[in-house]
């Protein structure tokens, strides 16, 4: 599905308010920014942008302790872009907290074997 780029222009200034939330330790309301996103866009989103925001709402939830939680929000991330390094490394990271370091450890090669793939083609992966 492709990109909408009237979504994009609208949830942009947006998508700066829930990073700021995140950034300041404020994880609830932060995760509750991004379901609303997924709640008001939906489809509109592209598989992309929605494992981003997947992703971004995983590593809420696994800041908040929710770690199951955070492990099938980054499945589902992954279900839309199987390439969203951002979702492997913090699916790897809930992972090593419930001491699965098997499932860590794969997670994190996939990621790795993903940037390899894409050398070059200037991702964002950084988490806060």
């Amino acid at each position: 599905m492709r990109k909408d780029p009237e979504v994009a222009q609208a949830i942009e200034p947006i998508s700066k308010i829930k990073m700021e939330l995140f950034l300041d330790g404020e994880y609830a309301d932060a995760i509750d920014a991004w379901e609303d996103e997924l709640e008001q866009w939906g489809n509109s989103l592209g598989a992309m942008r929605k494992a981003m925001v997947l992703s971004n709402r995983a590593n809420g939830e696994l800041k908040l302790g929710m770690v199951r939680k955070a492990l099938k929000t980054t499945k589902e991330a992954l279900e839309c872009d199987p390439t969203c390094v951002r979702a492997l490394i913090v699916q790897g990271k809930a992972h090593e907290h419930i001491g699965d370091l098997a499932k860590a450890r794969s997670a994190y090669d996939t990621g790795l074997a993903v940037l390899q793939s894409k050398e070059g083609v200037g991702m964002d992966v950084s988490l806060a």
